[in-house]
């Protein structure tokens, strides 16, 4: 057992004793659960939600061509959470404030539905173009130095996408 092997500082040395403090310092932040419906969990533990992993994975696997394809989705899919996941713990641990308000900040069912809809809405051509807009429009802005001028010249450069902005 990995962790027996750590508590032996003559097998391993400090090292194995430091690492055995590591992964102590990070039980907590493992221990996640999903977002049930009808009750909330911290917005970290989307980090390490299977339906965030598979909408993810799904989005790469149709943007990735056949690199991604010839790899298969059910590895995709492992890797991205294994990312997620490292992501998370990783943010726990060295950006503890980042960790924190993660875990403070509640999200229920339904925004994390919500959230799922936006994840399947990135592949989509459309919705690609108008956060590409957005971005052209907040290059073009960026000698702007009132937030209402940057709000109307944002408006006004999207204006011709109005209707499938509305619409999404």
């Amino acid at each position: 057992d990995f962790a027996r092997s750590l508590v032996c500082p003559f097998k391993l040395g400090m090292l194995g004793v430091d690492a055995l403090r590591f992964t102590e310092s990070l039980q907590g932040t493992h221990d996640h659960t999903s977002c049930r419906s009808g009750s909330t969990c911290p917005l970290q533990h989307l980090f390490f939600d299977a339906e965030v992993h598979r909408s993810v994975a799904t989005n790469l696997v149709a943007q990735g061509g056949q690199i991604v394809n010839s790899i298969g989705s059910h590895a995709v899919q492992a890797t991205v959470a294994a990312s997620f996941q490292d992501i998370g713990a990783a943010l726990h641990t060295h950006a503890r404030a980042v960790g924190k308000e993660l875990l403070d900040l509640e999200v229920n069912s339904t925004v994390k539905k919500y959230l799922l809809e936006a994840l399947v809405l990135l592949h989509n051509p459309r919705v690609q173009d108008v956060g590409r807009s957005v971005g052209r429009a907040l290059l073009s802005s960026s000698t702007l130095r009132s937030l209402k001028l940057v709000q109307g010249h944002l408006v006004n450069s999207l204006w011709e996408q109005l209707g499938f902005i509305q619409r999404m």
